[in-house]
């Protein structure tokens, strides 16, 4: 595996290239967030508990790793690496609910020492 490092410049048009694959991603989130929402409600947790759901995420990602490189045949890793996508996915919308989780407290702290919101 290698990581080469490009200009702001090269990061631009490669991110201009990859335009309908991030709209298809983030398109997702949000879908997996309205799925979270009605499963779930609205969540309000202190962030070691947030941490602790990323964390089980994170855990289900690892589990479609070992499955894909120990466990499956070469015919069985494409529904793998679907699976893993679907559980990379749960991680980004539990970061977004935890991002705008924090928001919020920012904002009630923010209102509760006088100023406006």
């Amino acid at each position: 595996m290698t990581t080469d490092k490009v200009s702001i410049y090269e990061a631009k048009e490669y991110l201009k290239d990859r335009d309908e694959v991030t709209k298809h991603i983030l398109n997702n989130v949000l879908i997996t967030r309205i799925r979270q929402l009605t499963k779930f409600g609205i969540q309000n947790h202190d962030d070691f508990t947030w941490f602790a759901i990323l964390s089980e995420e994170i855990g289900e990602v690892a589990k479609e790793i070992v499955d894909n490189n120990f466990t499956k045949s070469v015919q069985e890793r494409h529904t793998t690496h679907e699976s893993m996508k679907y559980e990379i996915i749960d991680c980004i919308a539990v970061c977004v609910s935890w991002l705008d989780n924090i928001e919020k407290r920012t904002l009630a702290e923010i209102d509760n020492e006088g100023y406006k919101t």
